[in-house]
C-alpha cells in the first residue's frame, strides 16, 4: 500500500498467496528470491551465500548484519523506502536488488555514473568472463587426412566448385543471424551444384584462439552433414587440396571468433582459393568486442587503440594483439569485403582501424508484400507489443522488461508478449514458443500475425549490421520500437515507415503517445521476408 501502489505496480491475486507453502522458507518463491539475490550480488563483486537468509514472507525476519549492506545509506538514498517505513534490508532482499538498487555507498559511487545499471552490470560480468571456461566439443580427435578420406568414401564433395566457409559455431545447433546466413547459403550453393564445407572451432570462443597453428582443432559440416570428430584445420586443408586440386575453391569468412587467424592463413595457402570473401556481420575486425561498445556499455565507434577511450575499456589491454592478428590475415590475401547494410559498410571504414576498402553492400534479403492484409488497429483494443528472440541484454531484453514493469496505470492500454525458445516466466508477459525451421527459416512473421502483434521492441545495444528480427516483424506489419543508436534496425524501420524511436531512458516513456503512434503506423499489408543476398549473390556481382 505504501510502496508498490505509488510505483504503479500491478496488483497480485491474493489467491496465489493462499496456496500452502507459497511463502515458506523452502518454497519456490523463496528459492527464486535467493537465486536472484545471489546473482545480483555476484554482479556487484560480492560473494554471498543467500541460504543463510531467513526468508519467511511477510514476517521479514531479516535483522542479520552483513558488512556489504548499509541500512542508513540505503534509507538515505531511497526516500520511497524510508517513507514507506519498510525495513531497509528487507526491501533490498525482496525488491531492491531486482530494481538495481545499491546496497552500500562504495557500490553506489561506482555505478551511479550510469543510470542504466543493468548495462553496467553487463559490462562487469562480460569483462570478468574467462574464455578458459568455454568447453570443447568433447569429440574424439582425428587426423585431417582421415576426414578427407571419409568425404571421398561418402562422395560428399561434388561439383566443380568447393566452398570453404569459416563460421563461429554449428549453424544447425545454434540460432542467430550468422547461423541463418550459413544455413541458407549452404542450400543455395547445393542448388547450384557446388559443395559447401562449413568449418567451425572445436571451442566456440568469443575471442581469437591462442592455440598453436598445427594444434588448432575444428569441426565441419559438408552439405549439411555433420562429420564426427574434431581435427587439425591445417592437416585437413593440406589433405583436401591434395585430393581435390582440380576444383575451384572459394573461401568465405563469416566469423573469426574461436579461430586462429594464423591457421586460416596457412589453410588458404594450401587451398589457393580463386576468390576469398570477408563478410562484415559484426565489428570483430576492429576489436575483440565485436559490438564496439566501451566496457560493453557505450558505443565507442572504433577509437584509436592507444586512446583514452581504449585505456578505460576492459577490452583495451587485448585490442592491440587482436588487431595485429586480424590485420595479418587481411594482408595475406586480396579479400572481397561484403556487408549486409550501408550502416555496416560505412562503419567498417569510418573508425581508426578501417578495412582496406569499403565493403560491397549486399542486403541479406527484402520484404515482398503479397497483397494479403490484416485488420487495422482498433482504438478499443489493447496495443500488443512483443519481444522476439533470445532474452539477452545486448538484444534489448532489459529495455523490454523496463517497459513492461513501468507501465503502471497505463497497463489497461497494452498487452506484452515474448516470442522465442526460452520462457523467462515474466509476470504480465505472454510467452509464445517460436522455433526456427530446418535451414534457419523463421516462422516469426506468421506467429506475429496470428497473435495480432502491433509492435516489436528491438532496443539493441550498438549498431546492428542487419537484424533479421526487424525484417520478419515488419513483414507482419509490426512497428519497430528502437533507439537512435540501433544501426540498421533504425534505418530499415524508417524505410518501411514503421519506425518508433525512443530514447534510452525508460523513465521517459510516454505510454499514451507510444500507443497512439503504434496505432497510427502499424501496417495492414502483409508480406514475407525473402533471404537472397548471400555469398552466391555476391559472387555474381564480382565475378564476370
Amino acid at each position: 500500500m505504501h510502496h508498490g501502489l505509488s510505483e504503479g505496480r500491478a496488483l497480485v491475486d491474493p489467491v496465489a498467496f493462499a496456496k500452502p507453502g507459497y511463502r515458506t522458507p523452502d518454497s519456490p518463491w523463496a528459492a527464486d528470491i535467493r537465486e536472484s539475490l545471489t546473482l545480483y550480488l555476484r554482479h556487484l563483486g560480492i560473494e554471498f551465500d543467500s541460504s543463510k537468509l531467513s526468508v519467511q514472507g511477510e514476517t521479514f525476519v531479516l535483522d542479520a548484519d552483513f558488512e556489504w549492506f548499509d541500512a542508513d545509506f540505503y534509507l538515505g538514498l531511497y526516500d520511497d523506502v524510508a517513507e514507506a517505513s519498510v525495513p531497509a534490508f528487507a526491501h533490498f532482499v525482496f525488491a531492491g536488488h531486482r530494481e538495481g538498487r545499491f546496497p552500500n555507498a562504495s557500490i553506489g559511487a561506482e555505478l551511479a555514473l550510469r543510470t542504466d545499471t543493468e548495462r553496467v552490470l553487463l559490462a562487469r560480468s562480460w569483462s570478468e568472463h574467462s574464455y578458459d571456461e568455454v568447453p570443447d566439443s568433447g569429440e574424439d580427435v582425428r587426423t585431417g587426412a582421415s576426414i578427407v578420406s571419409e568425404l571421398i568414401d561418402r562422395q560428399l564433395v561434388n561439383g566443380s566448385k568447393v566452398i570453404v566457409a569459416f563460421a563461429h559455431d554449428d549453424y544447425v545447433e545454434h540460432v542467430g543471424g550468422i547461423q541463418i546466413v550459413s544455413a541458407q547459403e549452404e542450400v543455395m550453393f547445393r542448388d547450384l551444384g557446388d559443395s559447401y564445407i562449413s568449418i567451425f572451432p572445436n571451442r566456440p570462443l568469443l575471442a581469437l584462439s591462442s592455440t598453436p597453428v598445427d594444434d588448432f582443432l575444428v569441426r565441419c559440416r559438408v552439405d549439411g552433414a555433420l562429420i564426427d570428430g574434431t581435427f587439425p584445420l591445417v592437416g585437413f586443408t593440406q589433405a583436401l587440396s591434395g585430393h581435390f586440386s582440380g576444383r575451384d575453391v572459394v573461401v568465405v569468412l563469416h566469423s573469426m571468433f574461436g579461430h586462429s587467424p594464423e591457421a586460416i592463413q596457412s589453410a588458404m595457402r594450401d587451398l589457393q582459393p580463386s576468390t576469398a570473401c570477408w563478410w562484415v556481420h559484426d565489428y570483430s575486425a576492429h576489436c575483440q568486442n565485436y559490438r564496439l561498445t566501451r566496457n560493453g556499455v557505450n558505443w565507442c565507434g572504433d577509437p584509436a587503440p592507444g586512446s583514452q577511450s581504449c585505456q578505460l575499456c576492459t577490452f583495451g589491454p587485448v585490442r592491440g594483439q587482436h588487431l595485429a592478428r586480424v590485420q595479418a590475415l587481411i594482408d595475406s590475401h586480396d579479400w572481397i569485403f561484403a556487408a549486409p547494410s550501408e550502416v555496416a559498410a560505412d562503419q567498417s571504414v569510418a573508425g581508426n582501424t578501417p578495412l582496406p576498402r569499403r565493403p560491397i553492400v549486399v542486403p541479406h534479403g527484402l520484404i515482398r508484400r503479397d497483397g494479403s492484409t490484416r485488420e487495422p488497429c482498433s482504438e478499443s483494443n489493447k496495443v500488443r507489443i512483443a519481444f522476439v528472440g533470445h532474452p539477452a541484454t545486448i538484444k534489448g531484453w532489459n529495455r523490454f522488461i523496463a517497459l513492461v514493469s513501468d507501465v503502471g496505470v497505463h497497463a489497461e492500454l497494452f498487452e506484452f508478449f515474448h516470442f522465442g525458445v526460452e520462457d523467462r516466466s515474466v509476470p504480465e508477459v505472454t510467452f509464445v514458443e517460436v522455433r526456427p525451421l530446418p535451414g534457419g527459416r523463421s516462422v516469426a512473421t506468421q506467429s506475429l500475425v496470428e497473435h495480432r502483434i502491433d509492435a516489436v521492441m528491438n532496443f539493441v545495444d550498438g549498431k546492428e549490421t542487419f537484424n533479421f528480427v526487424s525484417f520478419e516483424a515488419m513483414a507482419a506489419g509490426c512497428c519497430i520500437v528502437t533507439s537512435p543508436r540501433s544501426g540498421n534496425v533504425l534505418v530499415a524501420a524508417e524505410d518501411e515507415g514503421l519506425l518508433i524511436e525512443l530514447e534510452d531512458d525508460p523513465v521517459a516513456f510516454d505510454y499514451i503517445a507510444l500507443g497512439d503512434e503504434i496505432r497510427a503506423k502499424r501496417r495492414c499489408d502483409l508480406g514475407e521476408f525473402h533471404i537472397s543476398g548471400l555469398t552466391p549473390a555476391l559472387l555474381l556481382r564480382v565475378i564476370q
